[in-house]
């Protein structure tokens, strides 16, 4: 129902969710993609309008982190939506502001990786959200700073692949966190540098 980018989509309850982004500034809503009925149904917004943000699903509920309001300012605020009751509310923010962020979900702990900082400085640092807890912890930080990267969780293993250094230049890097012993390592390079890429 409403043209976005820079927005996120996850898949909960079998239905696809379509949440903020930016259409001439950001975006709050969010929309249901009911793939039997082939329908669109607008659902609650979230409670702050963000863009290139982070989004993962965690217990049965949608999880958004870091990302720009409408000024372009990082935010360090996050959100947990419950489709039962059809409700947005705000847990704990993360330590650092984070746009242009990405994460996902390991080992029933949300990680929100590397972004960019309200000084527009590119990060390195890495995050991991407690839920039960309501708490976030710092872990160690990605071998290279980036924004417009993708983060996907494989077997035991986050992966942080392309995206955009702290000089500007695209990156075809790839590395791999190791949850168990808190460490990365780098893994083999794609074929050509990748930013703001689809990565699943």
């Amino acid at each position: 129902n409403q043209a976005r980018c820079a927005h996120c989509a996850v898949v909960l309850g079998g239905c696809v969710y379509a949440l903020g982004g930016s259409s001439g500034g950001a975006l709050a809503t969010v929309e249901r993609f009911d793939v039997s009925e082939n329908t669109w149904t607008n659902v609650a917004p979230m409670r702050t309008a963000r863009a290139y943000f982070g989004a993962c699903v965690l217990n049965g509920c949608i999880y958004v982190f870091g990302g720009w309001d409408g000024s372009h300012t990082s935010l360090s605020s996050v959100e947990r939506y419950d489709p039962d009751t059809d409700t947005w509310r705000e847990v704990t923010a993360m330590n650092r502001r984070r746009g242009r962020v990405s994460g996902a979900v390991l080992g029933g702990y949300i990680y929100a990786c590397g972004g960019i900082d309200e000084n527009d400085a590119c990060l390195g640092s890495v995050e991991r959200y407690d839920h039960e807890k309501n708490t976030w912890v710092e872990v160690a930080p990605m071998l290279v700073a980036r924004v417009d990267h993708r983060v996907i969780a494989v077997g035991s293993h986050l992966y942080s692949i392309g995206g955009v250094d702290s000089n500007s230049h695209s990156l075809s890097s790839v590395e791999r966190y190791d949850a168990v012993h808190d460490r990365w390592e780098s893994m083999a390079s794609m074929n050509g540098p990748r930013r703001s890429m689809g990565a699943y």
